[in-house]
């Protein structure tokens, strides 16, 4: 009895293996098979399935071009050689029209720098006018005896005269005079050869040559100055 139960059990456990690895498949029996090899194999053409949008649908989104990186996509623009330009000698008024003119000509004040510098009034010891040449030159004869240094005056409204003395303060040229009156000079005086008087120079650091051009050609603002080179 035990002999034909064993048996039995032998038979079972052999008919369970082959029906698990699928040796009774011919006859119809077989264990469900999950891997995806058999899967695939019952798919039809599985590599030229094509996903098609439904009617009416909304069409698909067609990618945007990508931007190009190449330098040719953003052409830099080349403004060429510049060179530092300046307007020197204006007054105040002369230099608030040019910065007018020149903020109309697309040149801000983020392009051009002002300057002013103020030359102080300047007082002389003076003997003139002098009626005639040769009184003028029988007084430096007279001078140079009395070893007195002196020019001639360039202001038009003093010629022709002369200066024996040139100084900042009204003062210090009542000083120099008494000093000549006692070393023989006579008929000399104090008076003020000039007034005080403020200067402007307008620099343009980086101007492009057709910048320059349209500076040139600004006409009246330029008060009759012209462009020179920075420095000079």
């Amino acid at each position: 009895m035990l002999r034909l139960f064993a048996l039995l059990l032998l038979l079972a456990n052999a008919g369970y293996f082959a029906w698990s690895q699928g040796h009774l498949r011919p006859l119809g029996w077989g264990p469900v098979e999950q891997r995806e090899p058999d899967r695939l194999r019952q798919q039809v053409a599985a590599d030229q399935l094509q996903v098609i949008a439904p009617k009416g649908g909304a069409p698909a989104e067609t990618p945007a071009p990508a931007r190009p990186d190449t330098p040719e996509a953003a052409p830099a623009a080349v403004a060429g050689p510049t060179s530092c330009q300046q307007v020197t000698g204006l007054s105040a008024a002369q230099s608030d029209a040019l910065q007018a003119a020149l903020n109309g000509a697309g040149l801000d004040a983020s392009r051009w720098s002002r300057d002013e510098a103020v030359l102080p009034e300047r007082w002389i010891v003076y003997i003139g006018k002098f009626p005639s040449a040769d009184l003028l030159n029988r007084k430096k004869t007279e001078l140079r005896s009395l070893r007195v240094d002196f020019r001639e005056v360039n202001v038009p409204a003093l010629q022709p005269g002369l200066a024996l003395g040139t100084y900042s303060t009204e003062a210090a040229a009542q000083t120099a005079l008494q000093d000549l009156g006692r070393a023989g000079v006579r008929s000399a005086k104090v008076t003020k050869e000039r007034e005080e008087q403020r200067s402007v120079t307008l620099r343009l650091p980086a101007l492009t040559a057709a910048e320059r051009g349209a500076v040139e050609g600004l006409g009246a603002p330029l008060a009759g100055k012209t462009l020179v080179a920075c420095g000079t």
